[in-house]
């Protein structure tokens, strides 16, 4: 099952709370422990990479719109 961006993955030992909160197994093994680590890495680095694209986007639209602003003032 899916929660937003997160899957709910239960042979990793993430679960959810009926209030939509996820949390982990309190007895996960080496090999879940590991599993996870590396799978949370992943979405991390996929999670900043998608922010630094979007935050390069925005900027090229601030510019955008303030050259515009520009042109129209000098009408």
């Amino acid at each position: 099952s899916q929660f937003g961006d997160y899957i709910l993955d239960n042979e990793l030992g993430i679960q959810m709370n009926e209030q939509g909160e996820l949390y982990l197994e309190s007895n996960l093994g080496p090999e879940k422990k590991y599993k996870l680590t590396k799978q949370l890495e992943g979405r991390k680095y996929s999670a900043e990479n998608n922010r630094d694209k979007c935050l390069a986007q925005l900027e090229k639209t601030k510019t955008l719109m303030q050259s515009i602003e520009t042109e129209l003032a000098d009408d």
